[in-house]
């Protein structure tokens, strides 16, 4: 924090002393949030090694499309307990408000995680992550560019289109996009 004015650090320890949670934010990213899109992405993934554990990472993006990141921490596991601190933190230097978007893949500890602390963000899931579980679930490749339309849509009237011949083609596939929450994936449909 010393080399980094307005870095933001957290280390949570267990009762008897030993590493459990850790985030960082360093200031330049704080700063230079306030020039990005209001979307943050967030996800985790294994670390291999001596340690284990997951590292968990918070993302912007610029006005290039470029990645930008926020901030990052590393605990146990993802779950509800881990995902709860992890993203109270990132509340500390990102604030919960009606025009921040949240995105991230459909893990069960993240979605509850979000509403909890940030009840005022709107919630989107990641397209990339819903693709891959709809070539995996229903084989439908054929259907991968209609789903990719009807998620870029900005018009209502084209997304309802592209969203019923999805229907026609394979009912299945329909029903799963609609429990996944049209209003997460679908930009025509995300507030």
């Amino acid at each position: 924090r010393r080399a980094n004015p307005g870095t933001v650090a957290r280390l949570q320890i267990d009762e008897s002393g030993r590493f459990n949670y850790m985030f960082i934010a360093f200031g330049a990213s704080i700063a230079g949030f306030h020039y990005m899109r209001r979307v943050v992405v967030v996800d985790g993934t294994f670390l291999h090694g001596s340690y284990k554990g997951t590292l968990l990472t918070a993302l912007a993006q610029d006005g290039n499309f470029q990645i930008f990141p926020l901030a990052f921490g590393v605990v146990d596991t993802e779950n509800d307990d881990s995902w709860r601190w992890f993203l109270t933190q990132l509340k500390v230097v990102i604030p919960d408000a009606t025009d921040l978007v949240i995105v991230s893949d459909r893990h069960k500890s993240i979605g509850k995680a979000i509403g909890e602390v940030y009840p005022l963000a709107a919630r989107g899931i990641c397209t990339y992550h819903l693709y891959k579980n709809i070539l995996v679930k229903f084989k439908r490749k054929d259907l991968f560019p209609l789903v990719k339309k009807g998620a870029r849509c900005y018009r209502l009237n084209d997304f309802t289109n592209a969203f019923n011949e999805i229907e026609e083609l394979d009912p299945l596939l329909h029903a799963y996009l609609q429990r996944a929450g049209v209003e997460m994936w679908a930009h025509v449909h995300l507030p």
